[in-house]
C-alpha cells in the first residue's frame, strides 16, 4: 500500500496499469469460455454479468495513477458469479486481509438480511 501510494505520488504506476489490461483480457476469455459452459445448466445464473464486466473494464481503461476502491465489490460479485474465488493478500497476512474479510462478511450478511440493523 505504501510503494503504491509513492509510484501514484510520482505518476509511475506504468507497469500496474500494463499488469491490468492484460488481465482483463484474460478475464474476459474466460467469462466467454464460462458463459458457454454456463448456457448447459439453467441454475448458473448469469445475469448482469457481462454489464458488471464491462464495468470493470471501464474502470481498468480509465484509471490511471489512483486508487480505484470501486472496482473492489464489482470483483467480488463478478468472480463469484462465474464459479470462482477472490482472496486478499497483504505483506503481514493480517490487516487488509482481515479487513477484506469484514468487508465481504458485511456485504453478504446486507444481502441476505437487508433489514439488520448497521
Amino acid at each position: 500500500n505504501e510503494q503504491q501510494s509513492v509510484a501514484i505520488y510520482r505518476n509511475s504506476t506504468q507497469l500496474q496499469e500494463e499488469i491490468n489490461a492484460e488481465q482483463i483480457i484474460t478475464i474476459q476469455k474466460y467469462f466467454v469460455s464460462f458463459s458457454s459452459f454456463a448456457t448447459k445448466y439453467p441454475n448458473i445464473d448469469m445475469s448482469n454479468t457481462a454489464e458488471i464486466l464491462s464495468k470493470i473494464k471501464t474502470i481498468i481503461e480509465s484509471s490511471r495513477c489512483e486508487k480505484n476502491v470501486e472496482i473492489l465489490p464489482l470483483i467480488a460479485d463478478f468472480v463469484r458469479r462465474i464459479g470462482g474465488l477472490r482472496c486478499t493478500l497483504c505483506k503481514s497476512g493480517k490487516d487488509r486481509t482481515s479487513m477484506a474479510v469484514t468487508w465481504e462478511q458485511g456485504r453478504w450478511l446486507s444481502r441476505v438480511a437487508p433489514d439488520t440493523p448497521s
